[in-house]
C-alpha cells in the first residue's frame, strides 16, 4: 500500500511522535516501520527501536516511501498498521453528530484525551478517523480513544440507556456553567434530536459563533473543572 484509501485494510502514521503513540498503545496491529536514512539517532528513535524490537515489529529504512507519503520534509518515520475496531465503554462520553471536517475531528479527539474523556461516539457521520489527516491532526490521541460509529442518536441511547444526554446549542440552553451534570454523562456535539437531550450553550458575545473544536474544549474544561 503507498496512498491511502478508505477502503484499505491498513493506514499508516506520520512523524516519529505519532509512531511512538501507536506503538505504545497498539502495537499489535503495527505491520512495520519506515524510517528515512536521515533521521537523528537520539534518545527518541532509540526508544521508537526498543518497542520494535520488544513487539517484534520490522524496522525498515526506505527513503522512498517516506517521501512519496510525507507532506512535510522533516518527516522521518512512518507506520503502516491494520485498522482497528474498538468498543466505547461504560461511563462518560463525547458524541459528535453530523459531518464535521477532518481537521477538526482530530483537535476533538485531542482535546477529549487532554480532558481524560476517552470515549468518543461518532453519530450519522461518514468520518474516516483512520485517514492519515485525521491522525496527524489528533497527534496521536486517536490511539488513546475508544471509538465507535452509530447511526443515529437512538441507536447509541439504546446501546447506553444510563448516559444522561446534554446537548450543546448555540442559541438555547443554560449556560454551561450552570447546568447539573450526571453521570455518567453524554455530551452532544452537532445534529442532534433535541427531544430526546437536555440543552445546554455556551456564554459569550452576540452573534459570535465558536468552531466547533473550541466550543468542544470549553465544555469539556468546564466539567474538568468541577472535579
Amino acid at each position: 500500500m503507498i496512498k491511502y484509501t478508505k477502503e484499505a485494510a491498513c493506514s499508516y502514521t506520520l512523524g516519529m511522535s505519532i509512531t511512538v503513540e501507536l506503538l505504545e498503545n497498539h502495537p499489535e496491529f503495527v505491520e512495520k516501520v519506515l524510517y528515512s536514512s536521515k533521521i537523528i539517532d537520539n534518545a527518541y528513535f532509540a526508544r521508537l527501536k526498543k518497542i520494535c524490537l520488544t513487539n517484534r515489529v520490522p524496522l525498515i529504512e526506505d527513503d522512498r516511501t517516506i517521501d512519496l507519503l510525507s507532506v512535510k520534509e522533516n518527516c522521518y518515520v512512518v507506520a503502516y498498521f491494520r485498522k482497528f475496531s474498538n468498543h466505547l465503554t461504560a461511563g462518560n462520553h463525547v458524541v459528535i453528530s453530523g459531518l464535521i471536517d477532518k481537521g477538526d475531528l482530530g483537535t476533538i479527539l485531542r482535546t477529549c484525551i487532554s480532558f481524560n474523556m476517552r470515549n468518543i461516539a461518532i453519530i450519522d457521520n461518514d468520518s474516516d478517523w483512520f485517514e492519515p489527516k485525521i491522525i496527524r491532526s489528533s497527534m496521536g490521541a486517536i490511539f488513546y480513544c475508544n471509538i465507535e460509529r452509530f447511526k443515529d442518536l437512538y441507536e447509541y441511547e439504546n446501546s447506553f440507556p444510563d448516559n444522561h444526554l446534554y446537548c450543546f446549542d448555540d442559541e438555547c440552553g443554560s449556560d454551561i456553567g450552570t447546568v447539573k451534570i450526571e453521570d455518567p454523562f453524554s455530551i452532544v456535539f452537532g445534529k442532534s434530536d433535541f427531544s430526546i437531550a437536555k440543552l445546554f450553550t455556551i456564554k459569550k458575545a452576540k452573534d459570535v459563533v465558536l468552531p466547533l473544536p473550541l466550543t468542544c474544549g470549553i465544555t469539556l474544561a468546564s466539567l474538568y473543572a468541577r472535579d
